[in-house]
C-alpha cells in the first residue's frame, strides 16, 4: 500500500513540476493566439522565428491537422509562401491555409534559447511555450532552428528534438545528435 502511495504521488508531483515549467498562450492576457483573418496581413507584435540573418522573414504559427494541433511557420507577405501554415508530420511539409499566429500583445517577455544537446531534461530559466498538442494530454513546444539560409520554425518533442518542414519533408534535429550544424532553440517565455 504505502509503494502504490509514493507511486502515486510521485505521478502527482511530476505532473504539477512539468506544469510549472510551460507556458499556455491560450491563458494569457490577451490570448497569445490571433486567427487568420481573410485578406489580412501578419498581426502586430507577431512572434518572429527569425534570428536576423534569414533568407525569409517567418513568423510562428498554429494549425489543426486530424485533431491535432500543430506548430509551424507563415512567411511574411511578399515570399511565394505566404497564405500557409508550414508544418511537419509524418514525414512530410504540409500548408495548411486556417491557422493563427501567436502574437505577443500583452509585452510579454519571449525569448528563443539554444537546447542542451544529449540532455533529455534541461533546466530552463523560463516556461517553454506551448505551440499546440498531438493528443488530448500531449503538448507540442516550439522550436527554431537554421536550415540552409532559412530560419524555420517547427515542433519540439520532448525526449526527440526538434521536427520542422522545409522542401517537402519533415526533418529531425535530434536532441542526441552532436553535430553543431543541427542545434535548435525553443521559445520561453517569464510568467
Amino acid at each position: 500500500m504505502f509503494y502504490k502511495l509514493l507511486f502515486a504521488f510521485t505521478l502527482s508531483f511530476s505532473y504539477l513540476v512539468a506544469q510549472a515549467t510551460t507556458s499556455d498562450p491560450n491563458s494569457w492576457d490577451p490570448k497569445g493566439w490571433t486567427p487568420l483573418r481573410i485578406h489580412g496581413g501578419i498581426p502586430r507584435k507577431a512572434v518572429s522565428g527569425d534570428d536576423g540573418f534569414a533568407f525569409r522573414k517567418s513568423y510562428v504559427c498554429q494549425a489543426p491537422y486530424f485533431g491535432k494541433i500543430i506548430p509551424g511557420m507563415v512567411f511574411a507577405p511578399g515570399s511565394s509562401l505566404v497564405g500557409f501554415c508550414w508544418i511537419s508530420y509524418g514525414g512530410a511539409q504540409i500548408p495548411v491555409v486556417t491557422y493563427s499566429v501567436l502574437h505577443n500583445q500583452g509585452d510579454r517577455f519571449l525569448t528563443w534559447q539554444r537546447y542542451p544537446k544529449g540532455n533529455q531534461s534541461p533546466n530552463f530559466p523560463y516556461a517553454l511555450v506551448i505551440g499546440g498538442y498531438e493528443g488530448q494530454y500531449n503538448p507540442v513546444y516550439i522550436c527554431r532552428s537554421k536550415y540552409y539560409k532559412d530560419s524555420v520554425i517547427g515542433k519540439y518533442v520532448e525526449g526527440h528534438g526538434c521536427y520542422f518542414a522545409s522542401e517537402g519533408k519533415e526533418h529531425l534535429y535530434s536532441i542526441y545528435d552532436e553535430k553543431e550544424t543541427s542545434y535548435f532553440e525553443v521559445l520561453l517565455t517569464v510568467k
